[in-house]
């Protein structure tokens, strides 16, 4: 995948979520806990102009000042390794948020068919299914047309600003800066020190402590989310999650955080 087909995947991924989660579920959410139109209208207002003032007083300007995707500065800072994990990294995340959105939109949606609420993990009406899939369409479509428009914008001021032209020593200079960097990581890697594990049993107590109060945490909120009969025993399992999953939290960063301090420390030494 190149770097622009990249790039508007990316985009194509924040506008579907944007519009699923923004103008579907937050609006309706107010107006269900009683928010008037005129709020709703006055919030995506201002939020809207804060958003449009971030990109055009922070985003823009580093962006003309690099004039390198997101992608490409990266490639340069950490390899292509890197790139590649960061890629599919945004092609998990984008896909539960979009999903995840998608479901909520359309429990949303629902109550205009009298479709009993989905409580259990998984949906129990099959018109529920049907919603989600309709919502899901929708909201792709609107992104889809609405980045063709995009990118005939994109298209004509891009050309008529100078991406049309040939620039060949800056050409030149990217072509050298790029054998530069790979030639310093290599170099870098032949002169890496070599690295003093720690496996002192303490160290390894303390890893063992943090993957345990790991677990017990997944443990807790899987009992959440899928060990519930009633609404009564979700309660409990909830508000024992709420506490015991705080401190497991707590004791896995201490741990973790301890044994990688004792790991630098011995690797330095």
């Amino acid at each position: 995948m190149s770097t622009q087909e990249r790039s508007l995947t990316e985009q194509s991924a924040f506008i579907l979520t944007t519009i699923t989660a923004t103008e579907f579920v937050i609006g309706a959410t107010f107006v269900a806990l009683g928010a008037s139109t005129m709020d709703i209208i006055i919030g995506l207002l201002i939020g809207n102009i804060l958003a449009v003032l971030s990109w055009t007083f922070i985003t823009t300007p580093v962006a003309v000042d690099t004039r390198l995707s997101l992608y490409t500065y990266l490639k340069k800072i950490a390899g292509r390794k890197m790139s590649w994990l960061y890629d599919w990294a945004n092609v998990i995340i984008f896909t539960v948020i979009s999903a995840a959105m998608i479901t909520v939109s359309a429990t949303a949606v629902r109550c205009a068919f009298d479709i009993p609420a989905q409580l259990n993990w998984y949906p129990t009406n099959p018109w529920f299914v049907l919603i989600v899939i309709a919502v899901g369409l929708f909201a792709v479509f609107v992104a889809i047309y609405g980045f063709k428009f995009t990118i005939i914008v994109y298209t004509l001021l891009a050309g008529r600003f100078g991406a049309k032209a040939s620039y060949p020593e800056a050409e030149a200079k990217e072509a050298a800066f790029n054998a530069s960097v790979s030639e310093y990581h290599a170099r870098l890697a032949t002169e890496e020190p070599k690295v003093h594990n720690d496996d002192s049993a303490f160290s390894k107590a303390l890893s063992g402590i943090g993957y345990l109060a790991l677990a017990i945490t997944l443990v807790l909120a899987a009992l959440v989310l899928f060990g519930c009969a009633d609404e009564a025993e979700y309660l409990a399992n909830r508000d024992t999650f709420y506490t015991y999953g705080f401190v497991c939290t707590l004791v896995y960063f201490i741990t973790a955080c301890w044994a990688f301090q004792r790991g630098k420390a011995i690797a330095k030494a």
